[in-house]
């Protein structure tokens, strides 16, 4: 009962900060614009200068391309990229509760997901691993599985709040739990059908 009182007490202190922080006139708060950032950039640059061993990375493109934005796909919420042994490129976006699929050159190939509950559907879909199998999946309290065209093939909900995934050759699932006191664990081991292993 005391956590609960003392988690109500925090949130009540961010609420009135952040009521307090929105209150302020708009010239008072700090703006960042581009030659601030590039100033900010340069003196980096002296303070940390770069090693001689570097290497120079080119922006070889982006996407998805105007043209892709014109006709409604383009992202909200990036939260995890992967990509798959053809070098097709997953994004999962929370925001618009799908997962959009790109070739290596980021042509766009389709949308999988929509809102929702159901097979194929996503609440917030975040984190996306790629096996020889499976596209995984790690929604608010599920693990989705699917094929790499996108199709459901299954799903289990999990009673923990997991941060971050990886799922190995065999199948295991190791998960890193958002840890809310100390003594909590800090891998989980799941098999594909959801259950705690160790």
């Amino acid at each position: 009962m005391n956590i609960i009182k003392e988690s109500l007490c925090y949130l009540l202190i961010f609420f009135i900060l952040s009521l307090s922080l929105n209150s302020i006139p708009l010239e008072n708060k700090q703006e960042f614009n581009e030659k601030e950032l590039i100033e900010r950039w340069k003196k980096s640059l002296r303070d940390f200068p770069v090693p001689e061993n570097s290497l120079e990375l080119e922006l070889e493109h982006s996407f998805p391309s105007p043209t892709l934005t014109a006709k409604g796909v383009y992202f909200w919420q990036v939260a995890n990229i992967a990509s798959d042994s053809t070098g097709n490129i997953y994004v999962t976006d929370p925001r618009a509760h799908c997962i959009f699929k790109f070739d290596s050159k980021g042509g766009f190939i389709k949308k999988i997901g929509r809102q929702g509950q159901g097979p194929g559907e996503f609440d917030h879909p975040s984190t996306i691993r790629v096996t020889d199998k499976y596209l995984v999946v790690k929604d608010w309290y599920r693990f989705h599985f699917l094929d790499k065209e996108g199709n459901y093939i299954k799903s289990f909900k999990n009673s923990r709040s997991y941060r971050d995934f990886v799922i190995n050759e065999k199948g295991l699932i190791f998960v890193a739990p958002i840890i809310f006191r100390n003594e909590s664990d800090l891998i989980d081991v799941l098999n594909t059908e959801g259950e705690i292993l160790y």
